[in-house]
This record gives structure tokens, sequence and C-alpha cells, in this order.
């Protein structure tokens, strides 16, 4: 008799014995801990294990234990690796670094949104907003950006209403 092994990325992988059937219905299960160890860059995913010192990630949760009224001032301090600054001017915007100053010319990470790429920065989003941030440091957890990802890349994922 043939088997079929059905799998997707956080489930269990279901094995079905195929007999006269024509017609197959497959229902696969969640199987949570798996996602801990697995993350999405790009359109690939990488195991944690093989990563960990070059994405970091942090939850919503996190970052409102930092009382701020931009994602810049919640995320400062948070991350090894990156460094945040101010001009100083009231109202003025915050630089986010990524690996210290790379290249010459525009030197801000490229942003991510749900999928996007986003134009603006961190200050086009509400902190309210954000479900999870994660930043990736170096050049194998960014390379499906390609050049644009030479600053590194902050993926955002935003809660959905």
């Amino acid at each position: 008799e043939l088997c079929w092994f059905f799998s997707f990325v956080g489930y269990e992988v279901q094995e079905i014995t195929i007999g006269n059937q024509s017609t197959i219905d497959v229902t696969l299960k969640e199987d949570e801990t798996s996602l801990d160890e697995f993350v999405v860059t790009g359109y690939t995913g990488q195991s944690e294990r093989s990563i960990t010192g070059s994405v970091a990630t942090i939850k919503a949760d996190e970052l409102v234990k930092n009382p701020a009224t931009s994602v810049e001032q919640q995320l400062q301090g948070k991350i090894s690796g990156v460094n945040i600054t101010t001009s100083g001017n009231p109202g003025g915007g915050a630089q986010v670094r990524i690996r210290g100053l790379s290249n010459f010319g525009n030197r801000s990470p490229l942003y991510i949104i749900d999928g996007a790429p986003s134009s603006g920065g961190l200050s086009d989003i509400n902190p309210d907003d954000i479900e999870t941030l994660s930043v990736l440091k170096d050049a194998s957890a960014a390379s499906i950006y390609g050049a644009r990802a030479a600053n590194g890349v902050v993926l955002i994922t935003t809660k959905k209403g």
C-alpha cells in the first residue's frame, strides 16, 4: 500500500495510507514545541540554534515594560548590538543603528512590517500595534533582503484586528 507524509512548519507530520481512495482529507495538528526552535527570516526558515547571536526577538509585553511614547524609546537598551540615539531636539526622531556604522549614505536598517518593506522607520508605527519585533543583525539572517539589508533588518509583526 502507498503511504503519503504530509508536513508543514509548526505542525506534526501526518502519515496517511492510501488504498482505493480518490479523495484524501488531511488535517494537520499544531506542534507548538517546534515553533519555539524556528525563526522565519524572509522567505526561509532557520533553526534558532544556528542563528541565536544574529536574531533577537522581543514580544509586545516586553516592550511595554518601558513606558515610552515611541517604539525607539521602548527598544532602547533591550537588544545587544542595536544602538539608538536621539538628536536631542524636541520632537526629533531617533536613529537606529545595527552593528554600528557600516556604510556611507543611508545607515538606517531595513524595516519590514507584516512582510512589506516600509520606507519610514519605527516612528511610523503605533507601539500598541506591535505583537513582535525581531532584529536580524548579520548577513546570513538578512541575506534574503539583499543589499537593502546591509545595515540590518527590523521585522515587525503587528496585532491583527
